[in-house]
C-alpha cells in the first residue's frame, strides 16, 4: 500500500476537517480553545476563580456563534470578507462579557442557549417563509447533534473502558486524569467536529408533505399520531377542565402548575413542529391537534400566571419564576401568532421567539439575575423596615427590643442567603454605611462571589445569628378539647356544626344539629370566613389563638404546664359582633404549628361549631 492510498483512507475515515475549516472556522477554532483549555488545566491557574469558569462557558458560546454566523452569512450569500467580519464582531463581544464579569449579570446558560436556538434559525433567516426547508434543515440539523452526542459518549465511552482493561490486566497505573481528558476530548472535538460534518449544505432543500417514506421521519411520525398527539389531547382536557373547577370554586391555582403547564406547552409545540408534514395525512386527531394546539395553551397558561403571580407576590422573584414567567409569555405569544395565522403561519415564529425571550432573560437589571436579584434586594429591604431593623435606609442603632416574628426573620435570613449565593452582597451594603459594627468595613467584597464569612456577619449584625435561610423544623400541635363547656343559645337562636376549615382551602358544612343549609369555610391566615349559600357572609379574627401564651399554646405545645392534672380542655370560644347581633365559635379542635416559643402561632385548620342569634 502505497502512501498515497493510506492518505486516502485517514482523509475518508475522518471528518473532511479542511472543509469544516473553511465551513465553520471561528466554531472550529471555539473547539480547540476549549479542548485546549480544559485539558491544559489552565482553570486551575486563573488567578481569579470566576474567570476561571467564565473562560470556557465563553468559548462554547463562541462555539454556538460561530455555527449561527456561518449559516447566517450562507443563507445570504454574504462574501467571504463580510462573513469574517461578523463572526469575529461577534467574538469579540462574547470576550468582553467574559471580561467584564458578574457586574453585567449575565447568565452564561441563557447566553449559549440563546445561541443554540439561534443555529437552527440562522440558516433560513435570509430567506423567504418556507417551511417546508426550515422544517427539514432543522430536523436533520439536531438528528446530527443527537447522532454525533451518542458518537462521542461511544468514544470515551471506549476509550474509557480499553484504559481499565489496560489497568486490570496488566497492572498499569493509569491515573483518573486520564479518563478527563478522554473525555474532554470526546466532548469539545469529537462530538462538535463530527456534527459540522453533519450540518445540510443544501438549505434549500424541503421536506415532502404528507406520508414520510425516510426511516427517521416516520419513525417521529408514528410517534407523533399514536402516542403524542393522543396523550397530549387528552392531558389538554384534564387542564381545562381544572380551570373550569377553578372557575366555579373561585380558588387560586395549585403552586405547583407551573412545571405542568410549562411541560404541557412545550410538549405541544415541540410535537407540532414534529408533525407538522404529515398534519393532513396523520389522521383525524393529528388533523384535529394541528388546527386547536395554539387555543389550547391560552387557558393553561392564564392558570400559570395567575399561580406564579401569587407566588412572586408572596415570596418575591427568583430566577425559577422568572423563568417560569418568561416561558409563559413564549406560549402565549406563540399561541397567539401560529392561532391567528393558521396554516399560513410561519413555523420560525416558534423558536424565534423563545430565542429573543431567552437573549432578553441572559443579560442586564431586566435579566433573570437582574430582576430576581433586585427584586429580592426590595424585598428584604420591606421586611427589614417592617421589623424595625432599618429606619430612614439605614440599620437600626440600636435594634428593637422586641423581635420580629420567627417567619419573618426566616425569610429576611433566606433572602440575605440568596443575595449571597448571587454573588451581589454590594447591593445592601448601603443599609450599613455609617452604622457601627459595620460588617461592610473590613470584607473584601468580589462581585460574583459568595462570601459566607460576611453573610454570617450581616446576620449578626441584624441580630439573627440563629437564622440561616434553610428550612427550619416546625413544630406542630393540636388542641383536643374533650370537656364539657356551658354555651346559652339565645331564645330563637341557631347551634351550627360541626363545621371544618382549613388554610385557604374551602370546606363543606360536615354535620349540623338541623339541617340549616350549605355553609362555605375558608381560612386565611387569621380571618375565618363563613359563607352560607344565599345567606350571610361572617368573618371572625381568629387573633386571639395565635397568642404566644394562649391556651392555645398553653395545650398544643406545653409553654406552661396546663394539664389540670391530666383533665383535657374545655372548648375555646370566639365572639364577634356582626351586624349589631354577637356571634361565638366554638372550636374543639385546632391543628396549628410554630417555629419556636417566641413566634406567633399559625393555625392550619379548625374544627368549630356556631352560634348564630335569631334572625329577624
Amino acid at each position: 500500500m502505497d502512501a498515497r492510498t493510506r492518505s486516502g483512507r485517514i482523509r475518508t475515515a475522518l471528518p473532511a476537517i479542511a472543509g469544516i475549516a473553511q465551513r465553520f472556522p471561528l466554531a472550529l477554532a471555539g473547539c480547540v480553545l476549549l479542548a485546549a483549555y480544559l485539558l491544559g488545566e489552565f482553570h486551575h491557574r486563573a488567578r481569579v476563580e470566576d474567570l476561571a469558569v467564565r473562560i470556557p462557558l465563553g468559548l462554547t458560546a463562541t462555539v454556538a456563534w460561530g455555527l449561527a454566523a456561518a449559516l447566517l452569512a450562507q443563507s445570504r450569500a454574504m462574501p467571504r470578507t463580510r462573513e469574517h467580519l461578523l463572526a469575529l464582531s461577534g467574538a469579540a463581544v462574547l470576550a468582553a462579557l467574559v471580561l467584564a464579569g458578574p457586574r453585567l449579570d449575565l447568565t452564561w446558560g441563557l447566553a449559549i442557549a440563546a445561541l443554540a436556538l439561534g443555529v437552527g434559525l440562522a440558516a433560513q433567516t435570509g430567506r423567504e417563509p418556507h417551511n417546508g426547508a426550515f422544517w427539514l434543515f432543522n430536523h436533520n440539523l439536531w438528528l446530527g447533534c443527537a447522532t454525533s452526542l451518542i458518537g462521542a459518549i461511544l468514544f470515551g465511552g471506549g476509550i474509557s473502558a480499553i484504559l481499565g482493561s489496560l489497568q486490570y490486566l496488566f497492572g498499569l497505573k493509569i491515573p483518573v486524569s486520564m479518563h478527563e481528558k478522554v473525555w474532554i476530548v470526546a466532548l469539545t472535538l469529537v462530538a462538535p467536529i463530527y456534527w459540522m460534518s453533519l450540518i445540510p449544505r443544501d438549505l434549500d432543500a424541503a421536506v415532502v408533505q404528507g406520508e414520510q417514506n425516510e426511516f427517521a421521519s416516520r419513525s417521529i411520525a408514528v410517534l407523533v399520531q399514536f402516542i403524542l398527539v393522543p396523550l397530549l389531547l387528552v392531558y389538554a382536557t384534564i387542564l381545562h377542565v381544572y380551570a373550569v373547577k377553578i372557575g366555579i370554586e373561585q380558588t387560586l391555582p395549585k403552586g405547583r402548575l407551573g412545571a405542568l403547564t410549562l411541560s404541557y406547552g412545550a410538549a405541544m409545540a415541540a410535537t407540532a413542529l414534529a408533525g407538522w408534514p404529515t398534519r393532513h395525512t396523520g389522521g383525524p386527531l393529528v388533523a384535529l391537534f394541528w388546527r386547536a394546539w395554539p387555543w389550547l395553551l391560552l387557558v393553561p397558561v392564564l392558570l400559570l400566571a395567575i399561580a406564579i403571580g401569587v407566588r412572586i407576590q408572596d415570596y418575591g422573584l427568583t430566577p425559577q419564576r422568572y423563568m417560569i414567567a418568561l416561558a409563559g409569555v413564549w406560549l402565549a405569544l406563540v399561541g397567539i401568532a401560529i392561532g391567528v395565522r393558521g396554516e399560513k403561519a410561519d413555523l420560525r415564529v416558534i423558536p424565534a421567539v423563545l430565542a429573543l425571550l431567552v437573549a432578553f432573560a441572559s443579560l442586564g437589571p431586566w435579566g433573570m439575575a437582574g430582576w430576581s436579584i433586585r427584586n429580592q434586594v426590595s424585598g428584604l429591604l420591606t421586611r427589614l423596615e417592617a421589623a424595625g431593623l432599618v429606619r430612614d435606609g439605614r440599620v437600626a442603632d440600636p435594634l428593637p427590643l422586641k423581635p420580629a416574628l420567627a417567619s419573618d426573620r426566616q425569610r429576611i435570613a433566606g433572602a440575605i442567603d440568596y443575595i449571597d449565593r448571587a454573588g451581589r452582597l454590594d447591593l445592601i451594603a448601603p443599609l450599613f454605611a455609617g452604622t457601627p459594627q459595620n460588617p461592610f468595613e473590613s470584607a473584601t467584597l468580589t462581585p460574583g462571589r459568595s462570601n459566607a464569612k460576611l453573610r454570617a456577619a450581616v446576620r449578626e449584625r441584624l441580630g439573627l445569628a440563629g437564622y440561616n435561610g434553610t428550612r427550619v423544623r416546625r413544630r406542630y400541635g393540636g388542641y383536643y378539647a374533650r370537656k364539657p363547656g356551658n354555651f346559652t343559645v339565645a331564645a330563637g337562636g341557631e347551634l351550627i356544626g360541626i363545621l371544618q376549615a382549613t388554610q385557604r382551602v374551602g370546606g363543606r358544612l360536615v354535620i349540623a344539629a338541623k339541617p340549616q343549609g350549605v355553609f362555605t369555610t375558608t381560612l386565611d391566615g387569621t380571618t375565618l370566613r363563613i359563607a352560607e349559600a344565599g345567606g350571610q357572609d361572617l368573618r371572625f379574627d381568629i387573633t386571639p389563638l395565635t397568642a404566644t401564651n394562649g391556651e392555645l399554646a398553653r395545650h398544643a405545645f406545653g409553654v406552661t404546664d396546663a394539664r389540670e392534672n391530666g383533665k383535657s380542655p374545655p372548648p375555646l370560644a370566639i365572639t364577634a359582633n356582626i351586624d349589631g347581633a354577637e356571634h361565638t365559635l366554638i372550636i374543639v379542635n385546632a391543628a396549628a404549628s410554630r417555629v419556636d416559643a417566641d413566634a406567633q402561632i399559625v393555625v392550619n385548620s379548625l374544627n368549630f361549631w356556631l352560634i348564630r342569634p335569631h334572625r329577624k
